[in-house]
Order: C-alpha cells, then sequence, then structure tokens
C-alpha cells in the first residue's frame, strides 16, 4: 500500500469512510514559525545539555509497509501495527517474531495490551477492532465498529488496563467497550458531533481526549463530567496524549510541533510549552517513573527530554521515514520507536544518561582549559581589562531602551 504523510493520513480515511468534510493538508511540513524554529535551534547549540545517539538494536523490515502503532507489554513483547494489514508480536529480548496478527483491513492503526500483556487490542481503518490472545496469537473477537455507528469508531484506543477499552470516534464521542463481551458500555460526548477524536489515554477513572481540531478534555468514567482545557489559540490535531505524574498532569502533542503539559491540580490552561519539532510530533509517551518523556515526529528523530527541567536531554537518529510511535518497556530502561521505514528501533535511556554526562563532563574540562589559557582580555588601546564589570545583558539594555528620551 502508498505511503502516506502524517499530514494526510488522517485526512484520506476521513474522506474514505466518513465524507469528505476535511480538506487535504499539505503533504509536506510546513515551515516553521520563528518562535519554534529558534527553540529547536537553542537546543541544538546547547552541546553540553543534549546527547546525540544512534540505535544499537533494530528489527529491519518488520513489516512490508510502514508501522503505525507499538505497545510493549508486561510480557516483554513487542506489538506492532502496520499499513500491511497485520500486526505482529516480538521478543523484546531477542527480537524475534512470534505471531502474525492478520485481517486488520485497510490497515492497523492503534494497538493496545492490558496490564498483564495477555490480551491485545488492534483497531483498524475497516472500522473493527479486534481482541487477540498474546500467547496463540488468535483471535478472540471482533467489533465491527462501523457497522455499530454507521461512522468510524475506533481510530485510536487505550486500555484500563484491565477489561475496558476506549475508543476515540468520528462523531465527538469516546466509547468504552468490554473486552469479555465486546459489547459497548459506555460513551461520552466530548465535542460536537462532526469532530474526530484522533487520541485517547486512560489513567484509572479519568480519561483523556483530543480532536483533529485541537480539542482537548477529560472525562470522568463513573459520573461521566467532562472537563475542557484551553487551547491556547492553536488548533492543529493532536495525534498523542499522555498521562503523567500519577494522572496529576497531561501532555498534549500536536502538529505544530509542540508538547503542551497540563497540571490538572492547578487550572485548566497549559502549564508550560515544549518546543519539540519543526514539523508534526506524532507521539509523546511518558517514562513509567514520571521524570522524562519521549517524542517522535516527522522529523525522523526520537528525543528524550527532562520534565522537571523542561529541556530536551538526548536524542537518537537513524530512522530513514517519519517515526510515528514510541513506547517505554514496563521498567521504563528502554524505548522502541516504529516509523514508515518498516523498522523497529530500540533506544537504551540508560546509556542516554551516560552519554550526557560524558558530554557535560567534556563541556567542564573545555571551559577550564580555556580560561586557563586565555589571555587577559585587551582594550582598544592595549590596556587590561579584565577586571572591569562585564556588559550589562541585552534584557537590561532593551528595558532602558523604553525608558530613553530623543530630544
Amino acid at each position: 500500500p502508498q505511503r502516506l504523510a502524517a499530514g494526510t493520513l488522517t485526512d484520506a480515511i476521513l474522506q474514505a469512510l466518513a465524507g469528505s468534510r476535511v480538506s487535504h493538508r499539505p503533504t509536506a511540513p510546513a515551515a516553521a514559525t520563528p518562535c519554534i524554529a529558534a527553540a529547536v535551534a537553542a537546543h541544538k547549540s546547547d552541546k553540553a545539555k543534549m546527547a546525540m545517539l544512534y540505535s544499537e538494536r533494530e528489527i529491519k523490515e518488520a513489516h512490508e509497509a510502514g508501522i503505525w502503532s507499538v505497545a510493549w507489554t508486561a510480557r516483554d513483547e513487542i506489538i506492532t501495527a502496520s499499513n500491511d494489514e497485520t500486526c505482529a508480536i516480538w521478543d523484546a529480548s531477542t527480537g524475534a517474531q512470534k505471531h502474525v496478527l492478520k485481517g486488520c483491513g485497510g490497515g492497523a492503526v492503534s494497538v493496545v495490551a492490558d496490564r498483564t500483556g495477555n490480551t491485545i487490542c488492534s483497531s483498524s481503518v475497516d472500522c473493527h477492532i479486534k481482541v487477540w490472545d498474546a500467547a496463540s496469537g488468535t483471535c478472540r473477537g471482533t467489533v465491527d465498529a462501523g457497522k455499530i455507528d454507521g461512522v468510524v469508531d475506533a481510530w485510536t484506543l487505550c486500555s484500563d488496563g484491565d477489561s475496558e477499552l476506549v475508543s476515540g470516534s468520528n462523531r465527538g464521542a469516546i466509547n468504552c467497550w468490554d473486552l469479555t463481551t465486546l459489547q459497548k458500555t459506555a460513551s461520552h460526548s466530548v465535542a460536537e458531533d462532526d469532530k474526530f477524536v484522533l487520541s485517547v489515554g486512560r489513567h484509572e477513572n479519568t480519561i483523556a481526549a483530543a480532536t483533529y481540531d485541537g480539542q482537548l478534555c477529560t472525562v470522568d468514567r463513573r459520573s461521566g463530567s467532562t472537563t475542557k482545557f484551553e487551547q491556547a489559540g492553536r488548533e492543529d490535531p493532536i495525534r498523542s496524549l499522555c498521562f503523567v505524574r500519577d494522572g496529576n498532569g497531561i501532555l498534549f502533542a500536536d502538529d505544530g510541533g509542540t508538547v503542551r503539559y497540563y497540571d490538572r491540580r492547578v487550572d485548566a490552561k497549559p502549564s508550560y510549552t515544549f518546543y519539540v519539532n519543526q514539523s508534526w510530533c506524532m507521539s509523546v509517551r511518558a517514562s513509567p517513573d514520571g521524570r522524562h518523556f519521549c517524542t517522535a515526529g516527522a522529523d525522523r528523530l526520537v528525543k528524550f527530554w527532562d520534565l522537571n527541567m523542561k529541556n530536551e536531554v538526548a536524542r537518537v537518529d537513524g530512522h530513514a521515514d517519519q517515526v510515528w510511535e514510541v513506547a517505554y518497556s514496563p521498567d521504563g530502561s528502554q524505548l522502541c520507536s516504529v516509523s514508515d521505514d518498516c523498522r523497529v528501533r530500540f533506544h537504551d535511556k540508560a546509556r542516554a544518561d551516560v552519554e550526557l554526562k560524558r558530554d557535560a563532563e567534556e563541556a567542564a574540562a573545555a571551559r577550564a582549559s580555556q580560561q586557563a589559557q586565555a589571555p587577559p582580555d585587551q582594550g582598544l588601546d592595549g590596556a587590561d581589562v579584565s577586571s572591569l564589570p562585564p556588559a550589562p545583558p541585552p534584557s537590561f539594555l532593551r528595558e532602558a531602551a523604553k525608558w530613553a528620551t530623543v530630544e
């Protein structure tokens, strides 16, 4: 099947399955805004704070077409979902393929597992949700979501870890399904009925949802009450979200290349915005300890971020095409990424920490050497000016200029 750019994949499926309500977006990433470009350039120039890594392990040609989703289960297995209309189960330690899960019509777009890793759920373009047994690779049952609702009703999935599945709908709703009976147990409206719920996530009894036009909210699974978050003037599609810090915070990744952090304990406004890409940010996942999170997108890079320090600490190159999703291992020591290049790549967070420490030590040694060898600063007349106070910072000069008077 032909591979599609991130900006056109959702549009193509929407038009094919739900009518042409969404106009086509450019197939090439839009130019970055000056603020995003400046933020990214600052990260690139800060060599003492960021390590550049390269993956040492990968599964080549894991699928015959691009891989759109990945999950790392408690059984230490990698589950991949591909545009080649299959999912696959892999041994995370050896990279050996265990099972191929066939029958994902039109391409598998999302895959999740329960808390034990014994049950796997996948959604596909043909509006079917399939429930799989991880040990045998057999299909336990299928929900024809399109037949039930007449619309795309299973684009993205998340699980409560036990017996309930949540899916996004093309009618501004999130739907809950019982994995035993395969029946719909609840439906919650989160946006107008013509809005596409593009990403969902769950922490205990709280479900987070985001739409194609950038709307954000959470739903209390017990009461059904909805809390809306401010969009901060952005209407970019939000392709990925995740909970952090014991469910108190949520990270939303959008096509504008930003990740916004919302602290649910404070208010409905973004507490901080990370400028992570110059193009689409297609995946964001938090480490199990809540200290770091990882992003990936159309720039083909996997990036590690420190949530407390609010900066990028490491990045991994190596994919030859846009990266659709990343997944942490259950203990948080490793991370895998999947891409349109049909590969699964593994990244070691511990190695990132080692590289980061080494780079910081080398930068400190270089500064110390320069300070020891540098001659005294000299003025225009050759006088030693090293003891003079430093020039005022640019911020001071800008503030002083506001008060300047020109006669």
